[in-house]
């Protein structure tokens, strides 16, 4: 996706100006090419939660029984990539926090979704999960499940 790192940028800029004193990322969104900002730290990571990747459909659907063409929102080229075998979904790239993507399920937007499980577990989301993909299936991101809190490196202690 052409605007992988845009959320942590703009929270970067928040935090250097001192808009915020924290924030709190799961850690696979921050892009691993890219060094933190001058002057920030990471103060510390949460333990670990779910690292795998669960399908959400309104109809209760797992991804092998969903249809041919059916639009999938997925926020990233993995998932994208690992979702072209076998080819019967068509991927639409969907931004968003995951309550701005479930909302946009409901208003039919697209036809599925692919989420972090631990994410919807955190916002008590659990009901919406279809089903729980396997590792073997979707291969989870580096620092998938894992709560990090960057801070200025001035207000840590």
């Amino acid at each position: 996706m052409a605007d992988e790192g845009a959320f942590t940028g703009e929270v970067d800029v928040a935090l250097l100006a001192g808009e915020t004193d924290l924030t709190v990322y799961c850690l696979d969104v921050v892009p691993a090419d890219r060094p933190l900002p001058a002057g920030t730290a990471f103060a510390a990571f949460l333990q670990r939660d779910d690292i795998r990747d669960a399908p959400v459909h309104p109809g209760g659907h797992t991804l092998a029984v969903l249809p041919a063409g059916t639009w999938t929102g997925i926020s990233s080229v993995r998932r994208s990539a690992q979702l072209a075998e076998p080819p019967h979904l068509e991927c639409v790239p969907f931004r968003g926090n995951a309550n701005r993507r479930l909302a946009k399920l409901a208003a039919v937007e697209v036809d599925a979704l692919l989420l972090a499980a631990a994410g919807l577990e955190r916002m008590g989301r659990s009901d919406a999960i279809t089903e729980v993909l396997s590792v073997g299936r979707m291969t989870p991101p580096i620092g998938a499940g894992i709560l990090a809190l960057q801070c200025r490196k001035e207000t840590m202690r």
